[in-house]
């Protein structure tokens, strides 16, 4: 049974390609969200002893399959789809990925410029997202990176968190 489960897991993380949420798994796999953890931290752990390409990511409350980091380069440089960003959306996405959550008008200030076709072109591509409204007249929009983006630029380990958890 418990084997059973932990293959459900796996191809649970496999097929989503993103993080899941322990409330999700427990759903899939009948269980209480605690016993989707205690499965997912086996699976992590067994991922993790085994000498295969594969591992089990730890963000927070969400669990995702991922490559190894060692092979990761060598993945990413073949078969990665690269983005193309025109400099005004970089200047933008840098902008939010640094100051955000942040108001189009607060990138505006930065750049000098206007930046709705950046803002626009960014949300199409999924780098950032609406996360609220500022408490500011207007009430205008707050944007923030996706999981999405900081997936693909790294997202290194904050400082002090354990090798395949983050904070």
């Amino acid at each position: 049974m418990r084997q059973e489960q932990l293959g459900l897991l796996e191809a649970l993380l496999f097929v989503a390609g993103e993080p899941v949420a322990l409330a999700d798994m427990a759903q899939v796999l009948g269980v209480s969200a605690a016993e989707a953890a205690a499965l997912a931290e086996e699976l992590r752990e067994r991922k993790g002893r085994d000498a295969g390409g594969l591992a089990v990511r730890r963000v927070k409350d969400t669990y995702q399959l991922c490559t190894v980091p060692a092979y990761g380069q060598v993945l990413k440089e073949r078969y990665a789809v690269p983005l193309s960003l025109s400099n005004a959306a970089l200047e933008t996405l840098a902008i939010v990925a640094f100051k955000g959550p942040v108001t189009r008008a607060q990138i505006e200030e930065l750049r000098g410029v206007g930046s709705d076709r950046s803002l626009a072109g960014l949300l199409e591509k999924d780098l950032i997202m609406e996360v609220g409204r500022a408490d500011a007249p207007g009430r205008p929009i707050l944007y923030q990176v996706t999981p999405f983006f900081e997936r693909r630029a790294g997202n290194p380990l904050p400082e002090g968190a354990a090798e395949g958890e983050e904070a």
